[in-house]
């Protein structure tokens, strides 16, 4: 903790200094969090190389003193010294007393940790005096632990220690206590309601190497932005601001599909001598007369086909020249990499990148996989692909926007409608044959009906002239089985109360099952196995007897049952009946349930 707590206010010095702006930070005893905004950019791996050895203490002592940890430490020095009272006649030195009389006491040893640091240029210069060397050891070495920090750095640059960076789009499991660490670990005086960790959302969802291609942007977000984003141009003096704005503009361009009628304002404005063209290597481009001097510059041998006006004006260097046509070209174009602009523009890629991670610093383009193959550990710098930012937000928005219209919720009638359609019940929507039954019945499959109602309204409804024979050959030929899956009433009610006899009726929920797909049905059959308790409880004598003539010699026939068990056939098969209520038995074949629905 101590030195995580040292390397978050170092890391925090580091950023204000490279970005001028105050960052929220917090460090526990398993990580620092740090808040950027989102002009903030750059690669996470860089991270590990902004403080080294040499400069971390200055960072440390400069960042120290402007926390909490310095006022606090100075207080208990200053009384331990007995530079503070803490009794004077004879009573007790309340507490804001004490406050104010060690800011005072600071403010005579150390004039500028007490000064307005608007008024403060460069570093603070550290008095060399006793009490405030003191205080600088106990802040660096007990509150803080600078040589451990040290240490660790000089390890990661070493490669003992191994640095990872990964960049996903939701937080960590481990990251959670960070995000909502309590006001001790905070590193800044922003209170715990402003906190921009506080937005964070910690929601469940699969990280990004488990989403794969569900995580990607659309494609189709991609290019529908591209062509919103493409200048619609009305006449020659806005083709003319974006010829300036974008300073190398390949001949190319105008075959564009949203390039409509720019041949014309550019042969107006080549006659008016407010565009020129250029060749360069096999190159034409068409350049405004106000950015000719820039092209000149960047490219000595480049030749125009005019003479070319001296236009007053400073001209800018190369590099300067280089990023801004490079911000007017990514403001046009959407996800793109430094091979793909350099070989459109004719620029060289190795220049082209360093600008795009110049750009990137800025906080105006970001970094990413957009468009490219994702899964590859690693890619050539000229091969990163680069957005810019209100573009790339306006892509995700799009690609959130469809994903939502998918999943988009119905009204009842066109969900009703739906139903009908799905469970082919709706006009022209009828099934026919036996595969048509075998269709039919795979879309009921788990659903449980009355016995009496599967053959009299249920199938013939979903199936076009419905014939029995083809329920039975499904059933003789294994495809297809049915039986009970809830519980009858009576087995529940068994351990509660008395015994309650199973009366079986035409109305006993069955269903029907694919046997290809049957584990689901032996999954509830196991859950819901009935006790044997209950079932001799519940089953008269004659089913019981049944059941265990079933188990013992395996499926028979009717016929066999009745001549083994010495009943009359009325009797047999209301004990049959008893058993598939129970969901005990089922028969290989349909048409046993219909004898036993209608004798």
């Amino acid at each position: 903790g101590r030195i995580n707590k040292a390397w978050g206010l170092a890391l925090r010095k580091r950023f204000c200094r490279g970005f001028n702006f105050e960052l929220q930070a917090a460090a526990t005893d398993n990580g620092i969090n740090i808040c950027l905004a989102e002009q903030h950019s750059f690669p996470l791996s860089d991270v590990f190389h902004f403080l080294s050895t040499e400069t971390v203490g200055e960072l440390l002592e400069q960042a120290s003193i402007a926390s909490p940890i310095f006022k606090t430490r100075w207080r208990w020095d200053a009384s331990r010294s007995l530079q503070l009272l803490r009794f004077q006649k004879g009573r007790k030195v309340a507490p804001q007393i004490q406050r104010i009389r060690s800011d005072d006491l600071l403010a005579s040893v150390f004039p500028q940790a007490a000064a307005c640091f608007e008024n403060i240029e460069g570093d603070i210069q550290i008095p060399d005096h006793p009490l405030v060397k003191e205080v600088m050891r106990d802040v660096l070495q007990e509150a803080m632990d600078l040589e451990g920090l040290k240490a660790v750095i000089e390890a990661m640059h070493e490669g003992r220690i191994r640095c990872v960076a990964v960049d996903t789009t939701t937080p960590s499991a481990f990251a959670h206590e960070l995000i909502n660490a309590k006001p001790y670990a905070f590193l800044d005086d922003a209170g715990l309601e402003e906190r921009r960790a506080r937005a964070v959302q910690l929601r469940g969802v699969l990280p990004d190497a488990e989403l794969g291609e569900a995580g990607r942007l659309s494609q189709d977000a991609i290019d529908e932005i591209r062509q919103e984003i493409w200048p619609d141009i009305r006449d020659e003096h806005e083709l003319h601001d974006l010829l300036c704005g974008l300073v190398v503009v390949p001949v190319e361009t105008l075959g564009h599909p949203g390039a409509r009628d720019w041949d014309v304002f550019l042969s107006r404005l080549v006659q008016s001598g407010r565009v020129l063209t250029a060749k360069r290597q096999e190159m034409a481009y068409v350049v405004a007369a106000e950015r000719a001097q820039w092209l000149r510059s960047l490219w000595p041998d480049v030749e125009f086909s005019v003479e070319m006006l001296k236009i007053p004006g400073e001209v800018p260097q190369n590099s300067d020249i280089l990023r801004k046509t490079l911000q007017g070209w990514l403001q046009i174009s959407g996800p793109v990499t430094s091979t793909a602009i350099s070989e459109q523009l004719g620029l060289d890629p190795a220049a082209v990148f360093q600008q795009m991670v110049h750009l990137e610093s800025t906080g105006t383009i970001l970094r990413g996989v957009f468009e490219g193959a994702h899964g590859r550990e690693s890619v050539p710098d000229t091969e990163i692909e680069w957005c810019e930012r209100r573009i790339l937000q306006r892509i995700h928005r799009r690609t959130l926007a469809t994903l939502r219209k998918q999943i988009e919720p119905v009204t009842p009638a066109v969900y009703m409608r739906f139903l009908l359609d799905w469970q082919h019940l709706g006009e022209q929507r009828q099934l026919s044959g036996e595969q048509g039954l075998l269709e039919a019945l795979r879309g009921l499959e788990g659903f449980e009906a009355p016995a009496a109602e599967w053959e009299r309204s249920i199938l013939p409804q979903r199936v076009a002239g419905y014939d029995p024979r083809w329920l039975d050959a499904l059933c003789l030929t294994g495809a297809v089985g049915w039986g009970r899956i809830s519980p009858h009433p009576a087995f529940a009610d068994a351990s509660s109360g008395g015994p309650r006899r199973v009366v079986p009726t035409s109305m006993a929920p069955v269903t029907f099952f694919i046997r290809e797909e049957a584990l689901w049905m032996d999954l509830c059959l196991s859950q819901r196995q009935i006790p044997e308790a209950n079932l001799n409880a519940c089953l008269s004598e004659l089913a019981n007897r049944l059941r265990s003539l079933l188990t013992e010699r395996g499926a028979m026939f009717a016929g066999d049952l009745i001549r083994m068990l010495g009943a009359p056939a009325d009797e047999v098969h209301r004990a049959l009946w008893e058993l598939v209520a129970a969901g005990v038995v089922h028969a290989d074949g349909f048409d046993s349930l219909r004898l036993l629905i209608d004798p």
